[in-house]
């Protein structure tokens, strides 16, 4: 967990403390605090399923990354946010390791060459970038036992069990690259699909309560229009990326400040260690005896083909699949390390060919460092990367040491390749650093009450991690954001009617009058004599460096939109919002809630409908007197899915039941 980056750059925590790795915010932005509004719902006998703390309110459960439904939320539910989410991190790579293991000894390997292939899948260079965002790293929990259950044809019908768990891991490409992969290897298999398709099918009627909400939110979120990739060339690597399969840090790296390579150093990760790069290499000219390993070097050779800058590489983003064309091609390589580590077990289990190998082996590592090498001989960073094949090139002597004289030292040697990759890159951290109360966070707690705080772009409270707190606001980032909302947020609080929706909404102007219209009372500013703050606000709160403001325009949440009466919030929770309100004639009751399919409003127990209010807020035409207005989400999308969850379930489980031995 990078609590060291939020307590170390941000404010209101900011502390002398050294920041390790600057680019993984998102850990405490996002997954992080879905985890803990998750556990929350669950301990409160609620589904999790709307988020009311960023954007003015929006779907938890509908969003595919929150993973709302998997099984694996028992950690947090059971231990709390901390150790919660830790053995959730623990069980990430631990469970890879161990389902690697027993896939490769299904496979028929030996159990020295299934724990070299194991640890090689477990530690490699993109299990451990992706290990503290705790979803891509739960998903490669899962893929093994897709082929342990293939390979085992009794225990096909536990088929829709893995998928489930795959699906509900919150990870919609490794979610669907593995699947795709698996019904591959079915077919390549039995040579028939009719028994993948019936399970398959079982499986996503497991997760429809996860797979309907998701769907219907994508209709509405910014992600399906959103153009954020393209600037980045899809995140497709260039061909120089390969260098870094023998020297991961050749472009620098972000823990060493010195990263001057291709987009996003955890987007772009290709390292699969050196031992796993020499087996791929040595499966390719081992060709004519493989067997069922040339089904996983196609898959590896593929699958990186697939992650470069190439027409093959373009092909997702050209057809416009959903749900891949807008993510980084790069994440392929979820593929590309599963494959690889099974040919790294048949290379140690063929150590004896292998030790015929290595004169090849030599002649292509030397000739990608040097055609690499000449190719960026002009670069100024070339010093960087020049050192930075040191370490690859000790290693690889190492390797050529150990195999011709000491066969077991190629495991030591892996585990302490990939021990310095993921411990050079994951920061570890004492529990205090992770959302730690603060003076200014006390007081505010106290003030709060049912209104909105927000804060100044920039280094106070990156967007979503007020939630930690259960702060609302109507900022927020997300891939999965409302487009009208983030539409009507930059026209109504930036005076920007012609931005494009984006997952980024944060304030560039503090209009008083307008944050009040989004319940926002309070405000946290840098303390900047240049900033031009109008007389609407009250300091309530101030230290050297930031200041927390009063809103003076502000009155409530909910009103009358003629206001011949008043309206007051009396109860507000994620899922049910009761108001009480008095009027003297019939009138329109604003709630300045984002408006979204599936909430429902009664008015004492006679339902009313909701409508949207400046493209954006709920609103409910109500009589005249003194009434309780009650508005409850429940949205149709996962009532459906609930619906065939719970019957496929109780039918699944029936008939493995009828066929499970007496």
């Amino acid at each position: 967990m990078p609590g060291d980056l939020m307590v170390g750059a941000y404010l209101p925590w900011l502390e002398r403390i050294p920041v390790k790795n600057p680019i993984i915010s998102d850990v405490f932005s996002q997954l992080y605090i879905w985890k803990s509004l998750v556990a929350e719902s669950y301990r409160n006998l609620q589904w999790p399923l709307w988020n009311p703390y960023s954007y003015s309110g929006y779907p938890l459960l509908a969003n595919f990354q929150s993973a709302a439904i998997s099984p694996l939320n028992l950690f947090v539910i059971l231990f709390g946010d901390h150790a919660g989410w830790t053995a959730l991190i623990i069980f990430g790579v631990f469970g890879s390791l161990i389902s690697m293991y027993f896939l490769l000894r299904v496979l028929g390997y030996q159990k020295n060459s299934s724990v070299i292939g194991a640890v090689s899948y477990a530690f490699s260079g993109y299990a451990m970038v992706s290990m503290e965002f705790a979803t891509a790293s739960q998903v490669m929990v899962w893929i093994p036992w897709l082929f342990i259950l293939i390979e085992r044809k009794k225990c096909l019908n536990k088929l829709p069990i893995i998928i489930f768990l795959i699906i509900t891991s919150g990870h919609f490409q490794g979610m669907i690259y593995s699947l795709v992969l698996a019904s591959i290897y079915f077919f390549y298999k039995t040579k028939t699909y009719k028994s993948w398709i019936i399970f398959a099918i079982v499986g996503l009627f497991l997760s429809a309560a996860q797979i309907l909400p998701t769907l219907e939110l994508f209709k509405y979120a910014v992600r399906s229009g959103e153009n954020y990739i393209s600037h980045y060339n899809f995140g497709l690597f260039p061909i120089s990326q390969l260098v870094t399969l023998i020297a991961p840090d050749f472009f620098g790296n972000p823990v060493t400040r010195n990263y001057w390579g291709f987009w996003n150093y955890h987007e772009t990760t290709l390292y699969l260690g050196i031992f796993s790069l020499l087996a791929l290499v040595f499966s390719i000219y081992d060709w004519k005896k493989l067997k069922n390993e040339r089904f996983f070097l196609i898959t590896a050779l593929v699958s990186l083909a697939l992650a470069l800058d190439t027409p093959l590489g373009k092909i997702i983003y050209f057809l416009h699949i959903p749900g891949l064309s807008t993510s980084g091609g790069g994440r392929i390589i979820m593929l590309f390390t599963f494959a690889s580590s099974v040919l790294t077990a048949y290379a140690y289990q063929n150590i004896n060919t292998l030790k015929k190998f290595w004169g090849v082996a030599i002649t292509f590592v030397t000739m990608i460092s040097m055609v690499v090498i000449l190719r960026f001989l002009h670069i100024e960073n070339m010093t960087v990367a020049l050192r930075n094949l040191v370490y690859p090139t000790i290693i690889f002597l190492g390797f050529m040491f150990t195999i011709k004289y000491f066969k077991m030292g190629i495991l030591i040697i892996v585990v302490l390749d990939l021990f310095r990759f993921g411990w050079k890159y994951n920061p570890f951290v004492e529990r205090n650093l992770i959302f730690p109360k603060t003076q200014s966070i006390e007081l505010l707690k106290e003030k709060i009450g049912f209104a909105r705080m927000d804060r100044e772009r920039g280094e106070i409270m990156p967007p979503n991690t007020w939630a930690a707190y259960r702060f609302m606001s109507p900022s927020g980032y997300d891939p999965l954001a409302l487009t009208d909302y983030t539409s009507s947020y930059q026209r109504i609080l930036n005076n920007n009617p012609y931005h494009a929706p984006s997952r980024y909404s944060e304030l560039d102007r503090y209009d008083s009058q307008a944050l009040a219209k989004f319940g926002v009372k309070y405000l946290w500013v840098i303390n900047n004599d240049k900033k031009i703050i109008s007389d609407k606000w009250k300091s309530v709160y101030k230290t050297e460096t930031y200041s927390i403001l009063e809103n003076l325009d502000y009155e409530s949440r909910v009103y009358l939109l003629k206001g011949q009466g008043n309206a007051q919030i009396t109860y507000y929770s994620p899922l049910l919002v009761k108001i009480k309100y008095f009027s003297s004639q019939p009138d329109t009751l604003i709630i300045s809630d984002s408006w979204y399919p599936g909430w429902q409003a009664k008015i004492d127990n006679t339902k009313i409908d909701i409508q949207k209010f400046d493209g954006i807020f709920k609103s409910i035409s109500v009589p005249a007197g003194e009434r309780t207005v009650e508005i409850s989400y429940k949205p149709m999308g996962f009532k459906l899915g609930y619906l065939i969850t719970a019957l496929t379930f109780f039918g699944f489980l029936a008939y493995t039941s009828k066929r499970s031995p007496k």
